[in-house]
């Protein structure tokens, strides 16, 4: 069963229907639809599911694999539905970015080689 919240916009005749889901920091309208279609129509139904693997089900539900900003936001969803008393800064999507970015061989190559030149001209002093 999905309870529906009615919001009257400040425009005239405008009425928005949204579920308990959008409740949630950094869910919209979007990502509100993919969690229904995957089966997740309360907050409660999101309770024990990792960022993961919310991640991979809807990376299954769409046929392609997301932008990591989506792991991201899953990952502030899961911090919120599964904490008492959640802080707020901790609800922002960006505060779960991966703090490790694999860089590319070309470019560990090139940082490697500027690396041992730096170091053989300091040597050189």
């Amino acid at each position: 069963m999905i309870t529906l919240f009615l919001f009257i916009d400040l425009h005239p005749n405008t009425i928005i229907l949204m579920s308990e889901l959008r409740t949630i920091p950094n869910i919209g309208a979007c990502t509100e639809q993919d969690l229904i279609l995957m089966g997740y129509t309360t907050i409660a139904s999101l309770r024990g599911k990792s960022a993961e693997e919310l991640y991979a089900e809807e990376c299954r539900l769409r046929g392609c694999t997301l932008d990591r900003c989506q792991l991201y936001l899953y990952r502030a969803v899961e911090y919120f539905v599964n904490t008492g008393n959640p802080d707020p800064m901790k609800c922002k999507w960006w505060f779960w970015k991966d703090d490790f970015v694999e860089l590319l061989p070309a470019v560990r190559f090139a940082w490697s080689v500027l690396l041992f030149r730096w170091n053989a001209a300091d040597a050189g002093k």
